[in-house]
């Protein structure tokens, strides 16, 4: 979705819930106060995404100079922000060379990174408070296992940073701790060819301590990823975030299809979306099967069945519980294909066949509902 889709879509949904308010004109009228609060909702979820980095934003790079790493209080108030829209790009730092401590110390571990403010606030956390060496290389604003993937980290960026500086700041052959998650893109004979001496560090930055205090330092190959509450939870609300974003827009059409006779606006949409949208990464370790979208078939059908039983026992039109079931199934699977994006038990070719398998059926899916819900969702 466009970056500036989302505001407009809040900015949208606000002002039809204060005109349903002010003229009482149906069918916006009865839906104003739930359009003021997702709408609301939404603008305040967005706003700080005012001050994000643009995409492919050209740095000055003024300072051939090390600069002492310091985060202001305002950096560390946008973690909330940097939550939320963890999988966009958000709040960055310019590029360069830093250290941590009183003064620059050529003979401190040498940290390599990038420039997204959520890692370089992780990384001072976790070497808690001692001196280190940090280079930010430009990522634009894009975490390192992101970055990586997308040629946005690697052996000739870090280098291209260093030349900035002089060998004497740096060292003779100068020792990179490089994190393991950017490995993807970093070719280590690449560094060592251009007279580098890279270390393979921890994948958690709360390990730095214990890393740096083992020296010589020794590569961290048998670090691994373990995707437990703690990373579900953080991937969590971010991805619920931009469903609900969808859902939001969805739920505008629909308004649009009543206004112009059409079935009235099921609001229970968002619903679906917001416990797919939770259950899915909670309970993901649990749900059958071993793909993504077969994931959500498992979740979506559970669900359907609950919704056709409930609609069943409140008297429900048969067209409504229709699509609603199809809807249902149709949105686990979108979510279980976002998520592959989104977790760390991902594998690059196995996803791109499951998206080609599965993205067409999500899609036949969507346009059931939506034909469902139109030509009978009034039904009794």
């Amino acid at each position: 979705m466009p970056r500036f889709v989302p505001p407009l879509l809040a900015v949208l949904a606000t002002l039809l819930g204060l005109a349903g308010l002010w003229t009482g004109a149906e069918p916006i009228a009865s839906h104003a106060p739930w359009l003021l609060l997702f709408g609301g909702l939404a603008m305040a979820v967005l706003a700080p995404t005012a001050g994000f980095l643009p995409r492919n934003t050209s740095w000055a790079r003024a300072s051939r100079e090390p600069r002492p790493l310091r985060l202001s209080t305002g950096s560390w108030l946008r973690l909330p922000a940097m939550w939320l829209h963890a999988f966009a790009r958000s709040y960055a730092m310019e590029p360069g060379l830093y250290f941590t401590g009183p003064a620059y110390d050529p003979d401190a571990p040498l940290l390599v990174t990038g420039n997204y403010l959520l890692s370089v606030q992780a990384v001072v956390r976790g070497v808690a408070g001692r001196p280190v060496r940090l280079l930010l290389v430009d990522t634009d604003g894009i975490n390192v296992w992101c970055a990586s993937g997308k040629g946005r980290f690697s052996a000739e960026l870090i280098v291209r940073e260093l030349s900035r500086y002089d060998d004497a700041l740096l060292g003779e052959r100068p020792r990179l701790v490089l994190p393991k998650l950017g490995l993807s893109g970093v070719k280590l004979q690449t560094l060592r060819a251009l007279g580098m001496n890279p270390v393979i560090g921890p994948v958690h930055a709360r390990d730095l301590p214990a890393f740096l205090d083992d020296t010589p330092l020794k590569h961290r190959k048998a670090d691994r990823v373990v995707f437990g509450w703690r990373a579900r939870l953080f991937c969590w609300l971010p991805g619920l975030v931009q469903y609900l974003g969808y859902g939001l827009a969805a739920l505008l059409a629909l308004l649009g299809v009543e206004a112009l006779g059409g079935p009235g606006t099921p609001l229970g949409l968002l619903a679906i979306v917001a416990w797919l949208g939770t259950t899915y990464p909670l309970l993901f370790p649990w749900i059958p099967g071993r793909r993504f979208a077969v994931k959500g078939l498992w979740l979506g059908g559970a669900t359907a069945l609950g919704l056709l039983g409930a609609g069943w026992l409140v008297g429900a039109s048969v067209g409504l519980i229709t699509a609603a079931a199809l809807f249902t199934i149709a949105t686990a699977i979108f979510v279980g294909l976002s998520f592959t994006g989104n977790s760390a038990v991902s594998n690059y070719s196995e996803v791109r066949v499951e998206i080609a398998r599965f993205l067409p059926l999500d899609a036949v899916l969507f346009l059931a509902a939506l034909v469902t819900f139109l030509l009978w969702g009034s039904s009794p």
